[in-house]
């Protein structure tokens, strides 16, 4: 089963973690696998809102979070470190 699981409906794009034995801890594959998403996203116009969630209780575990903010003309990767 795949760590993130897209779907689309009524122009509402879900990209969602899925990886619950880690508590969805973001992997170098899942990072990847987010800006693809976003990017492909933004070249299709069908796409009007894109949603992140995740599986389960955890949104995503770990010390540092990527943050990936998509504008109507460029994509930006955001670095924040949690407490």
């Amino acid at each position: 089963m795949s760590d993130i699981l897209s779907h689309l409906d009524n122009g509402v794009l879900t990209l969602r973690l899925n990886r619950l034995f880690k508590k969805n801890a973001l992997t170098k594959a899942m990072y990847t696998a987010l800006t693809e998403g976003l990017a492909q996203a933004s070249e299709d116009e069908t796409v009007r809102v894109v949603v992140i969630s995740a599986e389960g209780d955890d949104f995503c575990a770990g010390r540092i979070c990527h943050f990936i903010r998509m504008t109507a003309s460029t994509m930006t990767i955001c670095r924040c470190s949690g407490s």
